[in-house]
């Protein structure tokens, strides 16, 4: 009996604590807390469970991954044995330490032990190229007033991509204009969120045929490509790689309200937000979504990045994730590594900036007051060949990489599985929080693309402006639809923007105005101030697309 229950479950005599009744009640809430604290532990499981069920459910048998170690050793990119890897995060652990506590009087003044962990010095703002307001204000005034309904119409004519978006019936009995003009109405009710009658009154496209493609078009597989898709091409583009080379990208949550009846919508953690969802979306360095996650405002966002990882289909090389200080978790470091992830979150709480050495022996003077333990290779070793096997369910989607994780986090802290993970963790934060220590421009880097998901969030509030940008469905998975489409809204107005400012650039080039990839990287393509997004629209698919796109560059998305 835990010991905050004991005065509410039993009445003692005093003096002797003899027990004289039993609360009933009390006794049986008793049970139950401790039942629900144990199957969260995993300690019980509930079997067949999506959530509850034990770990070995999720992964693939222990069979079959000793069948196929060797194929997944060279699916995975890792060393074939624990003494290998082991030897890897060692030489690197040890040669970050020694460089640091040698050069510690260097970048001191960045960079300082300070009450038992890191303390680093206050980013300085970063300055604008002093011609970008100009060059802004000039492209600005030539990009001509367009329509919503034109910029998807535009998209389409350039990428082709309303074909992806495919019946999930066995046929088909429109016409490919007739399909078109839905479609985008379509788009247009979800991803603006006007709602089916608004639309119809502002396209003519009936409130029936809206309902009809969402329910027999819009399926979360072919949004999910679609998105995928024109990330692609947005990586296609030349002013793309002024805003980053694509093997980065962001991710963040932000909450957009939904209904209190629907049985998922909670309050989020900042007072005065509300109730509603958070969206989660991984954001290309290139201004481009590459997928998005609805989930409900409690969940744990640092493994939504592994879950939205496996499931995009974009084409983009992604090395690097910049995040903010959610992505300060152990475990998300670990398994970032594992993935051949290198995982830069914002660091900001002291117990995330504490460091860990490779052995006992190992003395740093000028680090000492930092450095919190030893790391514990020996459950690295023994458990190297149960972390294999959990990444290789990833692959083999056994179960999805969200639920593993979440598994492995509500795992006892006395776990050895868990154990192994988190020192695996210990050492890559620490050689993240080394190599930050010595490289300053890296931490500007981390705060400028962190600016990017906040830029990004902000620009799909401004967008998703019907009813006051609240979700009107009830059920977490339509509601995810409706982030999807919006998302595909956004990646069309990004890639359309990108084109017309890379026509506008050429014209000022043309006419001697010389412009660099500095400045161009200030002059983002999420403006809206010249895109109509309310009034009554006509569906013109006739009409002159006014830029040039080589389509052919485009890989198709992944199946």
């Amino acid at each position: 009996m835990p010991d905050s229950w004991d005065k509410h479950v039993f009445v003692r005599q005093r003096g002797t604590r003899k027990i004289l009744s039993i609360n009933k009640s009390m006794y049986e809430m008793c049970i139950v807390e401790q039942l629900i604290d144990k199957i969260i532990a995993s300690e019980i499981c509930v079997e067949s469970s999506q959530y509850y069920s034990s770990l070995d459910e999720y992964l693939i048998s222990k069979e079959e991954f000793k069948e196929k170690r060797e194929d997944y050793i060279k699916k995975l990119k890792l060393p074939s044995t624990a003494d290998e890897f082991i030897t890897q995060l060692t030489s690197e652990l040890e040669e970050r330490l020694d460089y640091m506590n040698q050069n510690y009087e260097i970048v001191k003044p960045y960079t300082k032990v300070s009450r038992g962990s890191l303390s680093f010095s206050r980013l300085k703002k970063e300055v604008e190229p002093p011609r970008v307001e100009e060059l802004t204000a000039k492209i600005t005034a030539r990009l001509k007033p367009v329509s919503i309904i034109d910029i998807l119409v535009d998209v389409d004519k350039l990428t082709g991509f309303l074909s992806l978006f495919e019946t999930v019936g066995y046929r088909e009995r429109m016409t490919k204009e007739q399909k078109a003009e839905r479609m985008i109405a379509t788009l247009l009710c979800y991803g603006c969120n006007l709602g089916p009658t608004q639309t119809q009154r502002s396209t003519g496209v009936s409130v029936a045929s809206i309902l009809y493609m969402r329910r027999r078009y819009c399926s979360e597989e072919s949004l999910i490509s679609v998105v995928g898709y024109l990330s692609d091409c947005q990586h296609s583009t030349w002013l793309a790689y002024a805003y980053g080379d694509g093997t980065g990208f962001i991710t963040d949550g932000t909450m957009y309200s939904a209904p209190k009846k629907s049985m998922h919508t909670e309050p989020h953690f900042r007072p005065g937000k509300g109730r509603g969802i958070t969206s989660y979306p991984l954001v290309s360095d290139q201004y481009v979504a590459l997928i998005t996650q609805a989930i409900t405002c409690s969940q744990y966002e640092a493994i939504q990045m592994f879950e939205a990882l496996f499931k995009q289909k974009s084409h983009l090389p992604l090395l690097k994730n910049f995040s903010d200080s959610h992505g300060q978790s152990l475990l998300a470091f670990a398994f970032a590594k594992l993935l051949h992830i290198e995982l830069l979150p914002r660091l900001r709480t002291k117990k995330h900036k504490m460091l860990y050495k490779a052995s006992k022996e190992a003395l740093y003077e000028n680090l000492n007051d930092a450095i919190h333990g030893v790391i514990r290779w020996e459950y690295i070793r023994k458990y190297y060949d149960d972390i294999l096997r959990i990444l290789a369910s990833f692959y083999e989607r056994k179960a999805s990489p969200a639920h593993i994780l979440l598994k492995i986090s509500a795992l006892r802290s006395t776990n050895s599985l868990k154990i192994a993970s988190l020192e695996i963790g210990k050492v890559v934060r620490t050689n993240f929080l080394l190599k930050i220590s010595t490289d300053w421009n890296l931490r500007q880097e981390i705060q400028r693309e962190c600016l990017k998901v906040e830029r990004w969030h902000k620009f799909g509030k401004q967008i998703f402006i019907g009813h006051g940008g609240k979700l009107q469905e009830d059920s977490l998975e339509e509601q995810y639809r409706t982030l999807l489409m919006l998302n595909v809204v956004l990646n069309c107005i990004v890639f359309w923007n990108t084109l017309a400012i890379q026509q506008i650039t050429e014209e000022l080039r043309a006419e001697g105005i010389k412009i660099n990839e500095k400045e161009l990287r200030h002059i983002t393509p999420t403006m809206i101030n010249h895109i109509d997004l309310i009034g009554k629209f006509e569906i013109n698919l006739d009409r002159t697309v006014p830029f040039k796109f080589a389509r052919k560059e485009v890989m198709k998305p992944q199946t």
